[in-house]
């Protein structure tokens, strides 16, 4: 099966204009979520788990925006204000972590996307 961008025939394009083609591979996302976490002003980093059970380890990509900044950037990173955001994962979980600031509380907002090119994952 292949998709085209609209206006575009999935018969005659070229392969640029091709959104999906069954016969490629590619990752695909398979499941996909928002979490929220309560940073304390200091002590060690704390974290959110989110258990995906899929019994493989997926790619992910995940995003985070702290409440003291107004951009949201992709992890790993350092927020505006010195925080370190890290993720990693398994075959079982995503797990996202934030190391506090030493200044004030704040919340952390994260979207996530799991990802695999299995079809039937």
């Amino acid at each position: 099966m292949k998709i085209a961008k609209e206006g575009k025939s999935a018969f005659t394009t070229e392969k640029l204009d091709i959104l999906f083609n069954s016969q490629k591979s590619a990752l695909k996302i398979i499941l996909q979520g928002y979490n929220v976490l309560a940073v304390p002003d200091s002590g060690v980093r704390v974290y959110t788990t989110i258990q995906h059970r899929l019994g493989f380890t997926p790619a992910f990509i995940a995003f985070a925006q702290l409440s003291n900044a107004t951009k949201s950037y992709p992890i790993s990173g350092i927020g505006d204000g010195g925080e370190d955001v890290i993720a990693e994962i398994n075959n079982d979980a995503l797990r996202i972590g934030v190391l506090p600031n030493g200044a004030t509380p704040f919340t952390a907002y994260f979207q996530w996307y799991l990802m695999a090119n299995k079809i039937d994952a």
